[in-house]
């Protein structure tokens, strides 16, 4: 399941992508997420809130380096 919450102000879109994902397997997973974007779209954050099997809560955010340095 996947869906989209877009709001736009002052032309900067903040685009939140909510998708769900299920482990049934008792060890952790190792996965790669890969997202292609546009030589115009500027990303400055990702951050991924998981909820594990036993129902704590932890937040992923990364860094994001300028264009030129990554």
């Amino acid at each position: 399941m996947a869906r989209f919450q877009v709001d736009i102000s002052q032309g900067f879109a903040d685009i939140t992508l909510h998708q769900v994902y299920e482990n049934p397997n008792d060890h952790p997973l190792e996965v790669l997420f890969a997202m292609p974007i546009s030589k115009e779209f500027d990303l400055n954050r990702i951050e991924i809130d998981f909820t594990l099997q036993n129902g704590s809560k932890k937040c992923l955010v990364t860094k994001v380096d300028e264009r030129e340095k990554a």
